[in-house]
């Protein structure tokens, strides 16, 4: 008995000697093991999907792995080697700038300080075309940051809205620098460039240079030396967004704050275009990343990246040619669970692309102004191509924007039909082919457009007027009412519509105890969303009629 003890206790001094010589640092300094193990292992991890990786070499899967996934694989006896790859995690040169005029020289990154300086400096020397929005806070209370640049900055106006977002993975800095230098370049060349001057005025153009701060600052303000993919948490951000095959928690986590202030800024804004940037490949990435099966739009997406990696290629021969020559399908890569990409293409209903934009993370910053070169003329492109497609306005008989649901028929699948927005606008983006449009909302009549002819890079521009059902049912309080009312019951908006082109300039909002709620002068639009449910009554008057009609509150 006292021998098989012994024997027990030195296999598991072995043992726990043998794991702490793989994580070759402290976990109380660090909150991620880059590491690889063989293809014939991914099967045996189980939800493999939620994690995190780097990149794939031949037979060898490189992850990033937080302490819990780490001994995850360990007790599955998985071989996991300790990445040596030269460059990992450092760079031949990583100059940090401390101030701004540094950083103009475009061959150093910034340190947070310099970063915050940087975009409070574009609002502050162009505040015509150019402010800053806080999109958050990160679990350090770093700033969440974005540029919009537009004409008309201060408005909301009807045109498409575009999105750059990078370095969710803190480590992944590349981006950083590529964003920054891309809104400098449409401030300062905004009226001297014709294309330049043409976005800027015909899209709200925003960019998010870093998504994941705490990340990219994990060793502190002044330096991206120590950065790490995840946030201060530990939790991989791109494997932390609702899922469309996995579901609303894909990693098991709890929303990270970065990924709720992404959410409620992007749910807010109405993206009708975005793409995320990454690093530790070459490639451009689309939908789905979740599921095997091709999106919808599955050649409108691979269209939209080949044009990217084509610009590339006329200025780099020997970048940007991994996989389809810089183009892939996500999940034909390898599938992830809870990616952003799938997020917004899936429930936000929006068109997102993924770029890794260089295979190194800390890319050697003497480079940068070279991986410029390569890709800027791309990225105009793709801020163009938000102005291509079907593109409209939805509005009832009186001018009011409707929040219409536009469905192509016998194409859409996997929630990929749209909305339109707020203002009634839509920007709907189709590979070249004849369609058929369906416009549905409630309380109107469906619409259908057939034999829609789009054509690639080209816009289609349709407005749409919808009528109320005809066959609605109102209810007044006789028949010989000068007024119909709809919807009826309603819970926002109601449309007075006069009969014998009778015209209407005051409504009282009543009670069933006659008091007196609101008075609205107006032009037949009665606002009732603040009225609790239930029934109320309208007095109509006009300069030759009134009436009194009973409104349902839902």
């Amino acid at each position: 008995m006292y021998k098989t003890l012994k024997i027990t206790i030195l296999v598991l001094l072995v043992s726990t000697k043998y794991v702490c010589a793989q994580t070759y640092f402290d976990w109380n300094k660090r909150i991620e093991y880059i590491g690889f193990i063989t293809k014939a292992d991914v099967n045996k991890i189980d939800s493999f999907a939620t994690y995190s990786v780097e990149k794939v070499i031949g037979e060898n899967v490189y992850l990033n792995l937080n302490k819990y996934q780490y001994n995850n694989v360990i007790a599955r006896s998985i071989k996991i080697y300790p990445d040596n790859r030269k460059n990992t995690k450092s760079a031949t040169a990583l100059n940090i700038a401390s101030t701004v005029a540094e950083m103009l020289q475009w061959n150093a990154y910034p340190t947070y300080d310099t970063y915050l300086q940087m975009m409070y400096g574009f609002q502050d020397s162009f505040p015509e075309i150019c402010k800053v929005d806080t999109i958050g806070y990160s679990i350090n209370n770093r700033l969440i940051l974005a540029v919009k640049i537009s004409d008309y900055v201060n408005k909301n106006e009807t045109e498409p809205k575009f999105l750059y977002t990078s370095s969710m993975h803190g480590d992944e800095v590349a981006g950083i620098v590529m964003m920054l230098r891309l809104a400098n370049q449409l401030l300062t060349q905004y009226g001297s460039d014709e294309l330049i001057t043409k976005l800027v005025d015909s899209v709200e153009i925003y960019i998010n240079p870093i998504a994941n701060p705490d990340g990219t600052y994990a060793g502190g303000n002044n330096n991206i030396s120590n950065a790490t993919r995840r946030n201060a948490n530990g939790i991989d951000l791109n494997r932390n967004f609702p899922d469309p095959a996995s579901g609303l928690y894909p990693d098991g986590n709890e929303r990270q704050p970065e990924n709720i202030a992404m959410m409620n800024y992007i749910s807010t804004k109405y993206f009708s275009l975005s793409m995320n940037i990454h690093s530790g490949e070459e490639v451009l990435n689309y939908p789905w990343d979740t599921w095997s099966k091709l999106h919808a739009d599955n050649d409108w997406y691979y269209l939209i990246s080949r044009e990217f990696a084509d610009t590339v290629h006329s200025y780099s021969s020997n970048y940007l040619t991994n996989f389809d020559n810089g183009v892939t399908n996500g999940y034909a890569w390898y599938s992830i669970d809870g990616g952003r990409q799938d997020y917004v293409n899936y429930f936000t209903n929006g068109r997102e692309i993924t770029f890794e934009i260089a295979e190194s993370k800390l890319f050697d910053s003497n480079m940068l102004p070279t991986l410029w070169n390569y890709n800027y003329k791309s990225f105009l492109n793709y801020i163009k191509q938000s102005l291509y497609g079907i593109y409209g306005n939805i509005t009832d008989i009186y001018g009011n924007a409707i929040n219409a649901k536009i469905e192509i028929t016998n194409h859409d699948k996997d929630s990929s039909h749209i909305y339109s927005n707020t203002n009634g606008m839509f920007f709907r983006y189709l590979k070249e082919s004849v369609y058929t449009i369906r416009f549905t909302a409630p309380h109107y009549d469906t619409l259908v457009l057939t034999n829609v002819n789009i054509n690639d890079f080209s816009k289609y521009v349709i407005n749409i007027t919808m009528n109320p059902i005809s066959n609605r049912t109102y209810v007044n309080t006789s028949n010989t009412s000068p007024f119909c009312i709809f919807p009826n019951p309603s819970s926002g908006t109601v449309y007075i519509l006069p009969q014998n082109n009778t015209e209407y300039f005051k409504v009282d909002i009543y009670n069933t105890k006659g008091q007196l709620i609101n008075s609205q002068t107006n032009n037949g639009t009665v606002t009732i969303k603040h009225l609790n449910k239930g029934l109320y009554l309208l007095n109509i008057c006009s300069k030759n009629n009134s009436a009194t009609s009973k409104i349902i509150v839902e």
